[in-house]
C-alpha cells in the first residue's frame, strides 16, 4: 500500500507515457510524487495495442534505458530504425536520412502501450508514489510556497511542483490561465499493422501521393505498421473496406514493395491536428508532452519532444535540490519552459508547413516541393545528429546542427 498524503513534494496530472516518465524519473530521486488520472489502474497495466508504434531517438531510447523502463520489453518489441526516406511521387524527388557515421541506426519503433504498461509498473514500485486514480483535478489554488489542487472528489492536495501532461484537450493547462492554438490540417491519419511476404529493410518511408500520404514503419517479423493521411471522406471509406478490398487498395499505395500483406490489427483513426500552447509554464507549473506541444505525428518527433521534456525537468529539479532551491520556483519552471520552446517552436511550425506544402496540389506547390527536397540534402546528416544529442540541459537541434555543418562541408564536393 501507498502512504497517503495531504502534500506531495511533486504532482503530475496524466498517467500517459510522458506522465509517468516525469514522475518515474522524479520518484527515483527520492521525491513525492501524486499521479492524477481519471482511469483506473487495471487499464494502465497490460493494456491493448490502440494502433501507435512510436518512434524514439536514440538518446531518448539512453534515458528511458537508465530508468529501466526498457528492460521489461520483449526483444520483437524492439525495432530498430535504420533510417529515413520520404519521397514525393508527383515530383519525382526523395530524400534519406540516416544514422550517423559508425551508428547502425537512428532509433527504434516501440508500442507506446507496452513502454507505457512498463512505466507504470515502475512508478507504481516506488516508496514515494501515491496513486490518485479515477480522480479529475477540478481546482487549482496559487498559495506563496506550494499549489492547493482540489480533486473531483472535493479531496485536497498540496504540491511544491505541479506538471500538466494531461494531453492536448488539458484541463490542467486551462486551470493556470494558459491559452492555446489548434492548427486543423483537414486530414486524418488511420493507423494498421500487416505482416508481408516480402522483407523491409529496416527504413521508415513517407510517401507524399494524390493529396495524402502513406508511411511505412518497419517491424521485426516481416511486420510493418502503416500510417496513411486522407481526407475525412476517404477515411471514411477506407475504414468501412473489407479485408480483401484493403488489402488491395494498401497494395496499390505501396506499390507492391511490400508483396502479399495481411492485416494483423484493427483500424484506428485519428484526426490529424496540431496544438500549440502559448506558454509552457505558469507559476510552480510546468506543462509537458501535448499539453505544451501536439505535434502532427508525420515527423515522428511529438513523444521525443515530451520525453525530452520530462528529462530536462528531472535534470533541473536535481540540480535545484542539490543546490537547496525551490522545485517549484522559476529557477526550473521557466528554465524548462524555455529550452522546451526553443527545441519544439520550429519543428512545429516546419511540421505545419511541410504538411500543408506537400498535400496541395497545384504547380506552384509542386515546384516548390521539388526546391525545397533539392536543397534539404545537404542536410542529410542532421536528423541521424538530433536523434543522437543525450545532454539533457541543451537544445537538442542545435547541437544536432553545430555536429552536422563540419560534416556537410566535407561532404560537399570539391
Amino acid at each position: 500500500m501507498h502512504q497517503e498524503r495531504d502534500t506531495v513534494d511533486v504532482a503530475v496530472i496524466g498517467a500517459g507515457t510522458v506522465g509517468l516518465s516525469a514522475a518515474l524519473a522524479l520518484l527515483v530521486q527520492g521525491l513525492s510524487v501524486a499521479v492524477i488520472d481519471p482511469r483506473p489502474a487495471t487499464s494502465l497495466q497490460d493494456s491493448e495495442y490502440d494502433g501507435r508504434d512510436v518512434a524514439l531517438s536514440n538518446g531518448i531510447l539512453d534515458w528511458l534505458d537508465t530508468l529501466g523502463a526498457l528492460s521489461g520489453l520483449a526483444d520483437g518489441e524492439r525495432s530498430p530504425i535504420r533510417g529515413a526516406r520520404v519521397s514525393d511521387l508527383e515530383v519525382s524527388r526523395s530524400l534519406s536520412f540516416g544514422p550517423v557515421p559508425g551508428a547502425d541506426r537512428v532509433g527504434e519503433f516501440i508500442p507506446e502501450h507496452r513502454l507505457r504498461d512498463e512505466l507504470f509498473t515502475l512508478v507504481a514500485r516506488q516508496a514515494g508514489f501515491q496513486p490518485l486514480l479515477e480522480h479529475r483535478l477540478s481546482g487549482v489554488h496559487m498559495l506563496s510556497d506550494h499549489i492547493q489542487l482540489t480533486l473531483d472528489d472535493g479531496r485536497s492536495l498540496g504540491a511544491r511542483l505541479l506538471v500538466a501532461a494531461d494531453g492536448r484537450g488539458s484541463k490542467t493547462r486551462s486551470l493556470v490561465n494558459i491559452s492555446h492554438r489548434t492548427d486543423d490540417q483537414g486530414f486524418d491519419m488511420l493507423c494498421c499493422r500487416v505482416k508481408h511476404s516480402e522483407p523491409h529493410d529496416g527504413w521508415t518511408l513517407q510517401q507524399f501521393d494524390n493529396g495524402g500520404s502513406i508511411a511505412t514503419l518497419p517491424l521485426q517479423g516481416q511486420q510493418t505498421s502503416l500510417a496513411l493521411m486522407l481526407k475525412p471522406v476517404d477515411a471514411d471509406r477506407v475504414m468501412m473496406m473489407d479485408e480483401g478490398t484493403l488489402r488491395a487498395y494498401l497494395d496499390t499505395r505501396l506499390q507492391g514493395r511490400l508483396g502479399d500483406i495481411a492485416l494483423t490489427s484493427s483500424r484506428y483513426r485519428v484526426p490529424l491536428s496540431g496544438s500549440y500552447a502559448d506558454r509552457f509554464h505558469a507559476e510552480r507549473t510546468i506543462l509537458l508532452g501535448d499539453a505544451a506541444v501536439g505535434m502532427l505525428p508525420i515527423t515522428a518527433h511529438g513523444l521525443n519532444l515530451g520525453l525530452m521534456g520530462a528529462r530536462s525537468l528531472a535534470a533541473e529539479v536535481a540540480v535545484a535540490c542539490l543546490n537547496g532551491d525551490d522545485i517549484g520556483g522559476d529557477s526550473v519552471v521557466a528554465t524548462v519552459a524555455r529550452r522546451a520552446q526553443l527545441t519544439a517552436r520550429p519543428l512545429y511550425l516546419a511540421t505545419q508547413e511541410i504538411a500543408r506544402l506537400f498535400t496541395q496540389r497545384d504547380a506552384i506547390s509542386r515546384k516548390l516541393r521539388y526546391l525545397a527536397m533539392t536543397v534539404s540534402h545537404p542536410f542529410q546528416h542532421f536528423v541521424g545528429l538530433n536523434c543522437e544529442q543525450r545532454d539533457a540541459r541543451s537544445v537538442p537541434w542545435i547541437g544536432a546542427l553545430k555536429e552536422a555543418l563540419p560534416l556537410w562541408k566535407r561532404s560537399r564536393p570539391a
